[in-house]
């Protein structure tokens, strides 16, 4: 099925037949229909936008408190366990950052000789970058100290 074409233009109580027109006459009456148009097209796509924008930090807001059902599931304070389980890493990969740097790079404290995480502050950790940032500063760290160490 072929779309059919209007040759008819109402413009007001005007009505033109678009055959009977001249290409200069028909450029102009685009020009005017665009003019028109412009501004509800320019709404269409503002609002297009803004939603576009709403979704993205929709979608932040939910990766950032992703970590927060800790909250529910999780004691007050939690074991290498419990959060080598979480983060699906080896036990040994918590006690390394537990160790790292003093334990300035991972929140944790010692009851003894075992080490106790946080809750609160491992959620802060996550929603700040977690492993990722935790790998970066141990980088930044080893590249000056390297620095130091190095005689120039």
């Amino acid at each position: 099925m072929k779309p059919e074409s209007k040759t008819t233009i109402k413009i007001g109580n005007a009505v033109l037949n678009a055959e009977d027109l001249d290409h200069e006459d028909k450029a102009a009456i685009i020009e005017l229909a665009l003019h028109l148009a412009a501004p509800k097209i320019a709404a269409l796509l503002v609002g297009s936008i803004s939603k576009e924008i709403e979704n993205e930090e929709e979608n932040k807001s939910r990766e950032t408190n992703k970590h927060d059902k800790l909250l529910f599931e999780m004691p007050e304070v939690l074991t290498v366990q419990e959060v080598a389980d979480y983060m699906r890493v080896c036990k040994s990969k918590v006690y390394e950052m537990c160790r790292a740097y003093g334990g300035e790079l991972f929140p944790n404290f010692k009851v003894g000789n075992r080490y106790k995480i946080p809750r609160n502050e491992f959620i802060e950790w996550l929603n700040m970058g977690g492993m990722h940032s935790f790998d970066k500063q141990i980088e930044d760290l080893r590249v000056k100290k390297n620095k130091k160490e190095s005689p120039t």
